[in-house]
Formats: structure tokens, sequence, C-alpha cells
């Protein structure tokens, strides 16, 4: 799948699904009362699909958010061609990186696309830092 495909998608797609859950937040938060005391963040996940190089860019913000929260497990989401560069930078366990696959079609595509955001739930990540 390209990137101007995958664009497409984010943009027809995603920005529909980002409102719908962004109304449903707010609506759910009229009747939930919220947090009062900031906690540290124990899941980060770092987003970064587009290019290899974001990662290697990234690198020092990696760094600075573990020396900031040494007792939290980062995570990254990147495309599957893409994670050669994220086990580069040795912050991040191989374990704790997700994939998305972009090439071979769109059903890869849009499976791991649904299945990605069920595995970070499992993994209870509470922060995202989109790169």
């Amino acid at each position: 799948m390209n990137i101007a495909a995958v664009r497409k998608i984010d943009f027809w797609l995603g920005i529909p699904l980002c409102w719908i859950c962004t109304v449903i937040d707010r609506i759910l938060s009229i009747f939930l009362k919220p947090a009062t005391v900031a906690t540290p963040p124990k899941n980060i996940v770092f987003l970064e699909l587009s290019e290899m190089g974001s990662v290697i860019i990234a690198y020092s913000a990696m760094q600075k958010t573990r020396a900031l929260f040494p007792a939290a497990n980062l995570f990254f989401l990147i495309f599957e061609e893409n994670q050669e560069s994220v086990y580069f930078t040795n912050v991040i366990p191989q374990e704790h990186v997700f994939t998305i696959r972009s090439k071979g079609g769109a059903c890869g595509f849009l499976r791991d696309t649904l299945a990605v955001p069920m595995k970070m739930r499992r993994c209870r990540i509470d922060t995202a830092i989109d790169l």
C-alpha cells in the first residue's frame, strides 16, 4: 500500500473516527469525575508512521522520556518496513514495538490498523507522543 493511499484512508476514515471518539469522550466526561491528581505516565507510546529517518531524529526525545520517567515502559508504533530503525536506537525493546503493514495490500493494513489499538489497550498505554 502506497503512502498516498494511507493518507487518503487517514483523511476519509481517520478524521471522522477521531471526531466520533472526541464526541464520545466529551459526553462521558460529563458523567465521569475527572482525576484530581496527576500521576506520572506508566506506559508511553511513540507514534511514527511516516518515514524511517524520523526515528533517528526522535532518538533524543526517547532518551529524555526515559530519563524523566525511568519507571515507565516505552512502546513504539511504526510501519513494519521501518521497524529496524527503532531497533537501531536500542531504547525500546523489540517486544514493545507495534507494527502496521503498509505493503502487501489494503487487507493487511486495515487488519493491523484495527488490531494494534487493541494490543496497545492490553498494554494499558496511558500516554501517546505523536512524532
